[in-house]
């Protein structure tokens, strides 16, 4: 009778993935790629656990945060209140000040739609 324990009981909160924070979420998926950004970037080969967490939570963050700004300027199209899908004029228009950034973005777009074709 171990199913029974297994079973959700009307009434309980259920902790689900779509109840936590998005960061929690996605906690863990940059560390393969981290550390070898960090060694390209003249780091150790093997940078400490510590390090790509720091790191991991510091891009997450930056990436909340921009997102956020194109929600709040309604940049972003909301056919649907519940989900708001973001474009890359959104992101663009939230970077253009930072002419490295956006130069950058642009090119990476072109090179995108030269691959697709």
């Amino acid at each position: 009778r171990s199913y029974r324990n297994s079973t959700k009981r009307k009434g309980q909160a259920s902790a689900t993935t779509e109840d936590q924070p998005i960061s929690k979420q996605l906690k863990g998926s940059l560390t393969k790629c981290l550390p070898q950004m960090m060694y390209g970037f003249g780091d150790a080969k093997e940078p400490l656990s510590e390090s790509i967490d720091c790191l991991e939570s510091l891009v997450f963050e930056r990436m909340a945060v921009l997102v956020a700004r194109c929600v709040e300027n309604g940049t972003a199209s909301a056919a649907n209140q519940d989900k708001v899908k973001i474009s890359a004029e959104d992101l663009l228009f939230e970077i253009r000040k930072d002419k490295r950034k956006h130069n950058r973005c642009q090119e990476l777009l072109r090179l995108n739609e030269e691959i697709k074709q």
